[in-house]
């Protein structure tokens, strides 16, 4: 039985990866049929298979760049900023909460999540689908009219250079300063000012947890 879930979660963990996800959610149903664990044990189990997953596939896209940005990073970590408070907090209250609950009430509530899930991404599919098709008939509508040169993708990631470059002669001394570092840190994963504001949170996190 052992091996059958681990050959499951393999392939659970790999499929979800395709997908951008770190496959740990999908696992807890595995870990409690399979290995016979209660939610207790089989809950911070995923959670260590998200933050690995999520971390050997924020190792293998390091260098990815933005698909519109040829010199900006992929992640938008303003967003991140903006949602890891919230993350946190929701973390927090729901380590509280679960707590409370019996490992019957504790299945429901991540059926319920599971299901929601489920209905959300099917809807997401279906138009990403959709916007799929349009763009492919747009691009072969495209090529049917007019060849691009085979030094397109280049030529967009200089103009885009070029671009700021222009903007920032735009703005007064100050602005440029301050556009200068936004665009600075869009490149980078990693910067003095980031890291501050992940420990801060992250402290923040720790603390609570063990009032």
């Amino acid at each position: 039985m052992e091996v059958l879930g681990t050959i499951i979660m393999f392939f659970l963990i790999a499929l979800s990866n395709m997908g951008g996800l770190s496959g740990a959610g999908s696992n807890i149903p595995i870990i409690l049929i399979f290995y016979n664990m209660d939610m207790a044990g089989a809950v911070p189990l995923s959670a260590f298979v998200a933050v690995s997953a999520t971390l050997l596939r924020f190792i293998l896209n390091f260098n990815q760049k933005h698909p519109h940005k040829p010199n900006a990073n992929s992640i938008n970590y303003e967003v991140c900023e903006i949602t890891m408070p919230f993350v946190f907090l929701g973390s927090f209250y729901g380590i509280n909460l679960g707590h409370m609950m019996n490992d019957v009430s504790q299945a429901v509530i991540f059926g319920i999540t599971v299901m929601w899930s489920v209905q959300t991404t099917v809807k997401k599919i279906i138009k990403l689908r959709a916007e799929e098709a349009k763009s492919a008939e747009a691009k072969e509508n495209l090529l049917t009219n007019n060849t691009p040169d085979a030094n397109t993708a280049s030529l967009n990631a200089d103009a885009t250079v070029e671009k700021d470059k222009e903007e920032l002669s735009e703005y007064t001394d100050m602005q440029r300063v301050a556009l200068a570092d936004i665009l600075k840190e869009e490149k980078s994963h990693i910067t003095l000012k980031r890291s501050m504001y992940i420990l801060l949170n992250f402290g923040i996190l720790l603390t609570n947890g063990h009032i």
